[in-house]
């Protein structure tokens, strides 16, 4: 970072730099943001990069530390993010040397955000708020609070609320629907319900969307009953629900297993002339795992083609899911490669699935057989992955091949939770 900050980066640098994260966080750089290959990996002589231009190093840089950011997020340890801490703490600063490296900032701190990396988020913030234009302050603040928000963190939310009042800020409808999806992606639907009542009491006009809020803390909650209560109210607010609205009460009731008032939903959302999308499907799909009706998921999958919908990643997960509580491991490879053939990329998710279809049969070397296979399409395990194989060794009675998988998820710089 020291010699990305003064200009004496050179290719061989970026390649020392590059082992580093990656030894850290099994991360390639690269792969987290791909400008970083065009902006940072000169092929030139110390010398000639001393000779950029200052504003082009400060870009650099901003890249190389969201870059870091996003590698260290996709490893959420403490370890890992004081690492990141350290980095940032060290070098963001100068981002603020340069006039037009605050909107640089305002993206790195939205990109950080997006994926719920609250801690960086903030240090960020800390790093650039002196040098932010008052204009523009409830704007950042409000990246912050959505940091929160993807998280799942009510408490962080809520704090940087106050922060926003404390600096004398008006809080907007974007502030109290960012509060609001925090507490409801922790599944807090009361806590949710009492920032909707505020953000009523402000006067701000809002659309479907703090509903929406509403209905998947109810979701998330388990509470179908109270979804479905707080979809009837939408006329009352002078509301049409949408079919984000209709999703997520199915959501709410495949969520408990009720594949009946899953479809129910369905039919009066169809009732509505309101067209389902392949989400929608997926949705009530789900409700479809619990007891492993492959036959009810493959006929929802059917009319979903039958619409000329494309089942996405989510959709073949779904399948292989279902085929997986039906203990059929065969049928969850077969859906694999079936998607793989519509070039869908297969996620770590994908590979767990299949992975956890074979280890409920049993078959220990199958699911060693995946893990390699998914390693060698570099796509990290994670905990998951490891959980799966340890406890297929568990119901085993091997001891051994357990101790080592954890030792083997150690040296991988996944730490062990408490199902490990």
């Amino acid at each position: 970072v020291s010699a990305l900050a003064n200009g004496s980066f050179c290719y061989d640098d970026f390649m020392q730099i590059e082992i580093g994260i990656l030894a850290r966080t099994g991360v390639h750089l690269r792969s987290c943001c791909p400008t970083l290959d065009a902006r940072s990996t000169q092929k030139n002589s110390g010398a000639n990069a001393k000779t950029a231009p200052a504003e082009k190093r400060l870009t650099t840089l901003g890249w190389f530390l969201v870059a870091v950011s996003r590698a260290c997020a996709q490893r959420l340890t403490q370890g890992r993010l004081r690492f990141t801490a350290r980095l940032t703490t060290g070098r963001a600063s100068k981002l603020s040397l340069a006039s037009r490296a605050i909107p640089i900032c305002f993206n790195e701190i939205n990109e950080l955000a997006e994926i719920g990396a609250v801690e960086e988020a903030e240090l960020l913030y800390q790093s650039v708020w002196p040098e932010v234009p008052r204009n523009r302050r409830r704007m950042l603040c409000n990246t912050v609070i959505k940091a929160c928000a993807n998280a799942g963190d009510p408490d962080k939310a809520e704090f940087w609320y106050r922060q926003l009042r404390q600096e004398r800020l008006q809080p907007n409808k974007e502030t109290y629907g960012k509060v609001m999806e925090a507490a409801a992606k922790a599944g807090d639907l009361s806590r949710a319900e009492v920032w909707f009542s505020k953000l009523q009491s402000s006067g701000l006009e809002f659309t479907e969307f703090p509903l929406s809020i509403l209905l998947d803390a109810a979701c998330k909650g388990g509470k179908p009953n109270e979804a479905e209560r707080w979809f009837a109210s939408f006329p009352s607010f002078a509301l049409e629900p949408g079919e984000i609205s209709f999703s997520t009460v199915m959501a709410a009731w495949a969520r408990v297993g009720d594949l009946k008032r899953s479809k129910e939903w369905l039919a009066k959302m169809q009732a509505q002339l309101i067209d389902p999308t392949e989400t929608t499907y997926t949705t009530v799909m789900t409700a479809c795992v619990q007891n492993g009706d492959m036959d009810e998921a493959m006929d929802l999958f059917q009319e979903m083609l039958g619409r000329r919908l494309v089942p996405n990643e989510f959709s073949y997960n779904v399948l292989m899911k279902v085929c997986g509580e039906g203990k059929d491991a065969e049928s969850a490879t077969i859906w694999f490669h079936k998607m793989t053939q519509q070039s869908i990329m297969p996620t770590d998710v994908s590979y767990n699935t299949v992975m956890g279809a074979f280890a409920k049969i049993g078959d220990l070397e199958s699911v060693v057989t995946w893990l390699r296979r998914m390693m060698q399409q570099a796509v990290l395990p994670t905990e998951r992955s490891y959980n799966t194989i340890i406890s297929a060794c568990a119901a085993r009675g091997d001891v051994d091949g357990a101790t080592w998988w954890i030792d083997d998820m150690l040296r991988m710089r996944i730490p062990p939770d408490e199902i490990s």
